[in-house]
């Protein structure tokens, strides 16, 4: 079971209950939105996640807390062994229409002075929708690229980089 759209714990609880014992396996991709301390500091897969319980109940508001509680939906009833949560920061494909990201990449093509939220030094990574639904996405840390040359060969995904400011 792969879920790439999970975004209400109470359904996710309800959906991954139905599963367990008819799928062996259940992914599900979740954000980077999911742990607290993202946009303060670096995180990683031990940094804690927000504060929200799988049995939250249904109808709630969008918001980053959400995946953190779909997350332990998953956990909940498959079980570590059988689960695996996938954060994504930029995960972007060849039909990307959030707009928010094409937007901003198209007015960068642009040239010129851009005037951009945020830590222009902050690094960010794009990953390929095609590569991470292959199972083939780089990891790529600050220039490190691990896995087989094979899969960074055919890899689309983008490694780290950093948005300049100019003065």
């Amino acid at each position: 079971m792969v879920d790439t759209s999970g975004e209400q714990p109470s359904d996710v609880l309800l959906s991954a209950g139905l599963l367990r014992e008819r799928a062996g396996h259940y992914t599900f991709v979740s954000s980077i939105h999911a742990f607290s301390d993202w946009g303060e500091r670096p995180v990683n897969e031990d940094s804690l996640t927000c504060p929200c319980p799988a049995d939250t109940p249904p109808g709630q508001p969008a918001g980053n807390h959400l995946k953190a509680g779909c997350e332990r939906a998953v956990l909940e009833r498959f079980g570590a062994d059988r689960s695996l949560i996938l954060n994504c920061g930029l995960l972007v494909g060849p039909y990307e229409n959030v707009g928010r990201l094409l937007w901003w990449l198209d007015r960068m093509a642009r040239g010129g002075k851009v005037l951009a939220p945020g830590d222009p030094d902050r690094a960010q990574q794009m990953i390929d929708a095609r590569d991470f639904a292959a199972g083939r996405t780089p990891r790529a840390h600050a220039g490190d690229q691990e896995g087989p040359a094979e899969d960074r060969a055919r890899s689309r995904s983008r490694p780290l980089f950093r948005i300049r400011q100019e003065t």
